[in-house]
């Protein structure tokens, strides 16, 4: 271990993150898509006396992706909204916190999670006039996911 508790030795913490994305509109139709990545150091916020601070190369990295198409229909008193999406969430597979074992041995831990979920809904609108209106809807969800592994020393 370098350092002590109260004063641990830090390295570089680099941190990075993106997003970017496009929307697309034809006719009645929309499509989005979006791609987010965000990567930092993994010991920030973990206690000095059981994670070390000094090695740059342990990181938390998150990607998380989107993809959602809709389409509206107009009628004279009635609008019908069609919303589908699918959310996948990867931790980066070489994520991992550094460290400090019993008796002063350091090591590193990696960790992997995923997840994707698929939404879809139906809303039916009704006009009574330009102030009052009805929505009614269905919607389903489904949701997968691979918790947090590696969660032991």
């Amino acid at each position: 271990y370098r350092g002590s508790n109260s004063q641990p030795e830090i390295s570089n913490t680099p941190r990075q993150s993106y997003l970017y994305g496009i929307a697309l509109k034809y006719k009645k139709w929309a499509i989005a898509y979006q791609e987010m990545y965000r990567r930092e150091h993994s010991s920030l916020g973990q206690s000095t006396a059981s994670y070390f601070y000094y090695n740059p190369e342990t990181f938390y990295g998150e990607n998380i992706r989107r993809l959602s198409a809709t389409r509206q229909r107009e009628f004279e008193k009635f609008s019908m909204t069609t919303n589908v999406s699918w959310l996948n969430y990867r931790l980066d597979k070489q994520s991992s916190f550094a460290l400090v074992f019993e008796g002063g041995q350091q090591g590193r831990q990696y960790k992997y999670a995923a997840s994707d979920d698929i939404f879809g809904e139906q809303l039916l609108t009704y006009k009574f006039n330009s102030f009052w209106e009805l929505t009614a809807g269905i919607n389903y969800q489904f949701s997968g996911n691979l918790p947090k592994t590696q969660n032991r020393a």
